[in-house]
């Protein structure tokens, strides 16, 4: 019967070869859920020494088959495993963005209910321009802006603040007026100052005629 399974295992597919698997897998999977701790001793006991006969007993090229099928077993389950892992990381990152994105929703609807949108500034009234522009236009207007110098104190103040008084109704008048020395002064001064004007522009036509 042994030979008979070893026969009918090398003739198989490969689909029957992983039908055979799954329900081994399945049935094995099942016994093993029902065991005992002292029973699952005593399996592995028992497939570590049936093993350990089976490889004792091969030859090397049943050996290098053994192997062989260890080694693309190995890997498919090793492909499998990444598959799945693959989803399994696919599927948690999908499940993240989801909660990310509720997450979001719930703190701008959340925050939505605080904010106060500010309004856009209103356009000023027409009036309030117009009667800006006229207080503006009068207090830069001549009669704002002119200035006149005190006869007496020689200080320019703005003309709308000054006081008009005629000559005759200022106190000590005679004050005022200059002294004579003070005429002398400045009548020599200015005689001095047209001298050295006249004598510049002698040199200087001149120089201009020997040139």
């Amino acid at each position: 019967m042994k030979e008979r399974n070893q026969s009918s295992r090398a003739n198989e597919s490969e689909e029957q070869w992983q039908t055979r698997l799954e329900k081994m897998k399945e049935t094995n999977q099942s016994s093993r859920a029902n065991e005992s701790e002292e029973q699952r001793q005593i399996r592995l006991e028992k497939m570590k020494e049936t093993n350990q006969s089976s490889r004792a007993n091969e030859s090397e090229g049943q050996r290098q088959t053994r192997l062989e099928k260890k080694r693309e077993q190995t890997q498919r389950t090793r492909t499998n495993e990444s598959r799945e892992q693959h989803q399994i990381l696919l599927e948690q990152q999908k499940k993240r963005s989801q909660a990310n994105r509720t997450k979001k929703k719930h703190e701008n609807v959340g925050s939505g209910k605080n904010y106060v949108r500010s309004p856009w500034p209103e356009p000023i009234a027409r009036d309030l321009k117009e009667t800006r522009l006229q207080q503006f236009l009068e207090q830069m207007s001549m009669s704002k802006l002119a200035e006149a110098t005190c006869a007496v104190c020689n200080i320019r103040t703005p003309a709308k603040d000054a006081k008009k008084i005629p000559i005759s109704k200022i106190p000590n008048i005679d004050l005022l007026k200059a002294s004579e020395e003070l005429k002398t002064l400045i009548k020599n001064s200015t005689e001095n100052t047209a001298t050295l004007i006249d004598d510049n522009n002698t040199h200087t036509t001149s120089h201009i005629k020997s040139m």
